[in-house]
């Protein structure tokens, strides 16, 4: 809200609301009311709306998702929830011959992070709420998100993105003592047993062909040509 409309912007939370009533009402200039964290955005013209907005308000030389410069970027999350084989996983990334960053997201400012995923063609991330800003990302671009297991396909992140104007792609691992490939539950066997939530926030391994599959179709999807090498 305070790069929206400023620095001192009030947040009023909805339980808040029932303290104000016709004998006390709130009164106020402009007001931004955020829809559902799916529908964050309500398509994709409202989408470069915000971004446009957001790259005036901190001063970028260029409007945010009017362009898809061929970057792709990758972020670990290292705290936690991150795959076990970086190195495979990197080098995949490598033999594509598509220039990338490698960063991550809980470093840097809240600008910088606008900035970073504002240039970024495709995004690969694990699971996570740092992907909520693919909303930054230029219309066209594509999402790779990691799963530590099968178990689970939550599609919060992918109807964000797709509501934002980008493309989804996910890819699942598996977690330490898991079969690859056998969970033994399904998302229905999990609902109301926290151990597959518990799971869902290990760190876990990811087959590098499953991999290389999911980084490729979103490399074509947003328009980027591959360039293989070794």
């Amino acid at each position: 809200a305070k790069f929206l409309f400023g620095p001192g912007t009030p947040l009023i939370w909805s339980e808040e609301a029932k303290d104000y009533t016709e004998e006390s009402p709130l009164c106020f200039d402009r007001l931004m009311v955020s829809g559902t964290i799916i529908h964050l955005t309500l398509g994709v013209r409202d989408a470069e709306a915000l971004r446009d907005r957001m790259g005036r308000d901190l001063g970028l030389p260029r409007p945010l998702g009017r362009s898809r410069p061929p970057r792709h970027i990758v972020v670990e999350r290292r705290r936690s929830r991150s795959w076990t084989n970086h190195d495979e996983i990197m080098h995949v990334v490598h033999e594509t011959g598509v220039p990338y960053e490698e960063t991550s997201l809980e470093a840097l400012t809240f600008e910088e992070q606008v900035q970073v995923l504002g240039g970024a063609g495709v995004f690969v991330s694990a699971h996570g709420a740092g992907m909520t800003n693919v909303l930054w990302m230029p219309t066209g671009g594509a999402v790779v998100e990691a799963f530590p297991s099968k178990v689970w396909q939550y599609n919060l992140y992918g109807e964000i993105a797709r509501n934002a104007g980008l493309f989804h792609r996910s890819v699942h691992g598996n977690v330490s003592g898991e079969a690859y490939g056998e969970a033994g539950r399904t998302p229905v066997d999990c609902l109301g047993h926290m151990s597959c939530n518990v799971g869902l926030k290990q760190d876990f391994y990811i087959r590098p062909d499953d991999f290389r599959t999911a980084l490729h179709s979103a490399l074509n999807l947003a328009g980027i040509m591959i360039e293989a090498r070794r």
